[in-house]
Order: C-alpha cells, then sequence, then structure tokens
C-alpha cells in the first residue's frame, strides 16, 4: 500500500484524489521508498514518461508548511497566480472503471458473495473465519460505495472497508 496522488481530465473535468491504494509488485511506484517521490504523466504524445527524485524529507516540509501558515495568517497571499483562472471542479470519487479490495468484518458470507457476485462483472472472494475479503472490478468507485452501504444498510456485516487498486 502507498500514498497516491492521481488526476484525469475527462470532458473538461478533473478527476483526482489523494489516498492510499494498493499497487502491484512489478508497478514502478512500488519501487519508490523513502523520502523518494514519484511523478507519472501520461500523455497523448509522449505516452507515459516518470520522474522520479528525492523529496524534501520531514524537516524541510515542516519549515515550508509552517511558512504557509504564517503567511495565510499575516494575509501574504492574496497575489497568488494560479495555472488557470476559472474554478476547478473536482470529483471525489473515481468515476471510470476501477478495482477494489473490499473487507468486511463478521459478515454472512453466503449473502455478500451473492450481492457483490450480482453487481461486478469479476470477482475473486478470499473467506477466512470471522472476515470477508473480496476483489472486485467495478464500473466506478461508487458502485463499489454503494454495494458497501447496501451491505452495512442490511446488517449483513459489522463493518466494511475498502481500498482501490492501482491499475
Amino acid at each position: 500500500m502507498i500514498l497516491v496522488g492521481r488526476c484525469k481530465i475527462n470532458n473538461g473535468k478533473f478527476n483526482g484524489y489523494v489516498r492510499p491504494v494498493l499497487v502491484g509488485n512489478d508497478d514502478i511506484i512500488s519501487k519508490i521508498d523513502n523520502e523518494f517521490n514519484i511523478i507519472v504523466v501520461n500523455g497523448d504524445f509522449l505516452g507515459e514518461v516518470s520522474f522520479v527524485g528525492k523529496g524534501a524529507g520531514k524537516d524541510a516540509t515542516g519549515s515550508a508548511v509552517y511558512a504557509d501558515v504564517l503567511d495565510i495568517y499575516d494575509n501574504r497571499l492574496n497575489n497568488v497566480d494560479a495555472f488557470i483562472k476559472e474554478k476547478v471542479s473536482v470529483d471525489k470519487v473515481v468515476s471510470s472503471e476501477c478495482k477494489a479490495l473490499i473487507r468486511f468484518k463478521k459478515p454472512q458470507k453466503d449473502k455478500i458473495i451473492q450481492i457483490i457476485k450480482d453487481k461486478f462483472k469479476e470477482a475473486e472472494v478470499i473467506a477466512q473465519d470471522d472476515e470477508l475479503a473480496v476483489v472486485v472490478d467495478a464500473p466506478s468507485e461508487c458502485a463499489i460505495n454503494d454495494s458497501i452501504k447496501f451491505i452495512e444498510d442490511n446488517n449483513y456485516c459489522e463493518d466494511a472497508s475498502k481500498i482501490l487498486k492501482l491499475s
């Protein structure tokens, strides 16, 4: 699991998030350790390009955040230029196809498995004693959230959580 920020533009609308996600061992992002950062840009002409470098580290980051807070407090940031002037609309969930690992605590396994199989085109079920884990291919994060809410609302489990898988 790694903290990832991701942004896509679809029909002039930004879809983005920063959250922990699962990455495969063969993914270049999984090879980035410690204070190193990676930016992966995918363009029509260039394809996928990656930039890897050392990040600021906790001391420099803390110092920069403190300086920003002081600038805000002292109203010194009123003339900041932005890349774009119009308001940006950002979605809070992934609106395109995605994969996720969903974990259920104290599940009614048969009922949950049937719901998952009815809602998603592909699902891999991993069952253990008091837990159930399912990896799903979903049309969107909303479909995952709706399924979790339905399962929780019907008391088919004690608790449910999800984590997206980067693909």
